[in-house]
Order: C-alpha cells, then structure tokens, then sequence
C-alpha cells in the first residue's frame, strides 16, 4: 500500500514533469515550453501549429522567462504553471480558428 506522503511527493513530481515552468523564445519564432528540468514540453510555431516538443533538443533559445520562482508555495505553482499552459493553448486555437467572424443581421435585427 502507497503511504499519503508518497502519493504527494509522485503527484509533485508528475506535475514539476508535465507542466511548464517557462517558456523559450527562439530565433524561428518559435515559442517553446519547458519544464522544471528545463527539458522542452510543448511548442507554438510560427505557423500558429501547437505540437509536443522533442525532449531532447537542445532549443537555441534568444529569450528565456520563467512562470514562478522558488518563493512561490506549491500550490501558486502549480496554479501558475497551469495558467500558462492555457495561455498557450488558447493562443494555438485562436491561430486555428483564424479572425473572429462577424455574424450578418437580418433586417429585423435578428442575428
């Protein structure tokens, strides 16, 4: 039987694994997010495409940021880490479903 403790610690380590910790910005305009390892999880290309990144490139990277530091208790990590990982989601999904498209109304106004 697995003790509480070690649940916690697996599930902290499955997160600070799977969830992103920053983001590298590249010379190809690729944005690319990386892990507590610093290994490279997920990236947005410059076509807008959102593809699961090679864990073993070595990204040439031209900016680095970081989504917390290590003052941040656990849970805002993790929190943040999550936040991040929408944003960049969203941003993908928004590439693919190109610019909002506006409805046409009718003449009594219905849309």
């Amino acid at each position: 039987m697995t003790s509480g403790l070690a649940l916690q610690r697996r599930s902290r380590s499955d997160w600070a694994l799977n969830l992103p910790y920053g983001e590298w910005r590249t010379a190809d305009g690729r944005v690319v997010l990386f892990n507590r390892h610093y290994r490279p999880l997920w990236e947005l290309r410059p076509d807008h495409s959102i593809a699961k990144a090679d864990p073993n490139e070595w990204i040439a990277w031209e900016t680095q940021r970081w989504f917390y530091d290590g003052s941040v208790p656990e849970a805002g990590k993790r929190a943040a880490a999550e936040a991040a990982l929408a944003r960049f989601a969203a941003e993908g999904v928004r590439a693919l479903l190109g610019p909002p498209r506006h409805r046409k109304q009718h003449a009594d106004g219905a849309a």
